[in-house]
């Protein structure tokens, strides 16, 4: 039995290193996650979208990202597009994004997919970008008595200007949903900033810091018209704050360590309306993020990570005069293992099932299970 399990453990080894097809220059959402999720505290491709001036370092390139087996709705691909020497642009496609709209404001056309345009420019002493976001969806269903209408959009506006030393970004979006039904309608609209900042402290040739801050805010209101009655308006608000610092030491050559400490997270929403008032507030105090990286030969890279995050929820709902508050406080943890593999131009990574480890594969365990939870695909040109 213990010589099967040991045959099993070689296998799975051995197939994953023919399998999975990494770079320096080029990572993706699942070498994020297989790291534990350090993204903002490292290089990678995935900073771009915080921080748009970050593109110039990752140009030339086709980036798909396959978030889960067989849901082709989740993909994303991405194509990095070098103009001259010192010009790129991105486009993005169906890339998901969280809106947080109000329950019920629309129940067909959604905009949790859009689409991305980036331009970024080299300079003297540092590069500057742009990036255009648009999500745009509707549905039309007419019984022949009564017409139901929906309308989604999204439209984001974002710079960013980048060096050596710092990166940072601004975001404005205007998200918006309406339904009419008949002769009454359902109408929400928001306007939000963002500013985004990290600084990469060089202390020596292996040890880098990087605090990191990121900040969102985004008040919005929804109108409601009966078909008959007076209308009524019910306030909205969203805050996002992250507040970090993180660590990156290469310990070999070849060995990288990875450490992001969350100081102070914040989540809140809250809605003001129809004589009901309420907010869900979630601290997050600490987040710690940790990965290893290993390069283990020229092609194969391999990645272990944590995540474990103290989180407290308060919610709080007043009628009439009347409040109530609960508070919950819990603590996720999460383990992943990574690989990445180069061969030519394309780079596959994955983040392993780490079921196999235990289970081995269907014809050994008899347990149907995927290889990998995730996985990205890079063509490099």
């Amino acid at each position: 039995m213990a010589g099967a399990k040991k045959w099993s453990v070689y296998f799975i080894s051995t197939v994953l290193t023919v399998v999975l097809l990494s770079s320096s220059l080029f990572a993706t959402e699942t070498r994020v996650r297989s790291l534990g999720g350090t993204g903002l505290f490292i290089y990678d491709d995935t900073n771009i979208f915080p921080f748009p001036a970050t593109l110039t370092r990752y140009s030339g390139a086709v980036i798909g990202e396959l978030r889960s087996k067989s849901v082709n709705s989740s993909y994303t691909i991405g194509a990095h597009l070098p103009l001259t020497n010192q010009m790129d642009a991105a486009i993005y496609l169906n890339r998901p994004i969280n809106l947080n709209a109000p329950a019920g404001v629309v129940n067909n056309a959604t905009i949790n997919r859009v689409t991305d345009v980036f331009w970024a420019s080299q300079l003297a002493n540092f590069d500057v970008a742009a990036r255009f976001t648009i999500g745009l969806d509707n549905y039309t269903n007419d019984t022949g008595t009564t017409e139901t209408k929906e309308r989604a959009r999204y439209i984001g506006f974002s710079g960013g200007i980048s060096n050596d030393l710092f990166d940072a970004g601004i975001l404005i979006d205007l998200p918006g949903v309406k339904r009419e039904i008949g002769d009454a309608s359902d109408k929400w609209s928001g306007f939000g900033i963002g500013l985004n900042g990290r600084v990469h402290y060089v202390v020596n040739n292996a040890l880098t810091i990087v605090p990191v801050a990121t900040f969102y805010i985004r008040p919005s209101s929804e109108e409601v018209n009966p078909a008959a009655g007076s209308s009524t308006t019910v306030d909205y608000g969203m805050l996002n704050l992250f507040l970090g610092v993180g660590l990156s030491y290469d310990i070999t050559e070849d060995n990288q360590f990875i450490l992001g400490l969350e100081a102070f997270g914040l989540h809140r929403t809250s809605m003001d309306g129809n004589n009901v008032k309420s907010s869900n507030t979630t601290t997050r105090l600490p987040g710690i993020y940790m990965g290893v990286e290993s390069t283990i030969t020229s092609w194969l890279v391999a990645r272990l990570g944590a995540r474990q995050v103290a989180m407290r929820t308060t919610a709080k709902s007043e009628t009439g005069g009347v409040e109530i508050s609960t508070t919950e406080k819990s603590k996720t943890f999460a383990l992943f293992f990574g690989a990445s593999v180069q061969k030519g131009n394309f780079i596959l990574d994955a983040s392993i099932n780490d079921g196999l480890f235990f289970d081995s594969f269907y014809f050994l365990s008899g347990i149907p299970q995927s290889i990998a939870e995730q996985i990205s695909v890079v063509y490099v040109f």
